[in-house]
């Protein structure tokens, strides 16, 4: 699916979020043949958020996930 800010802006109930999110998925699918390469995404950032907290507390700061 091609993204432009116009297809954001105009999707305003949930009913409507929930059918662009199952097209996109849809379409990515198609592409790939599975879901992984996101669900490996999600992997991938949560890799760095922690290494962020961990750069968090060795600054002293408490992360608000912490709190």
């Amino acid at each position: 699916m091609e993204w432009s800010d116009d297809t954001e802006k105009k999707v305003s109930t949930k009913a409507e979020l929930m059918k662009q999110l199952a097209a996109a998925t849809a379409e990515c699918k198609q592409a790939t043949g599975k879901v992984d390469p996101l669900v490996e995404n999600l992997g991938h950032t949560s890799l760095h958020y922690g290494n962020m907290i961990v750069y968090l507390r060795l600054l002293g700061i408490v992360p608000a996930s912490s709190r």
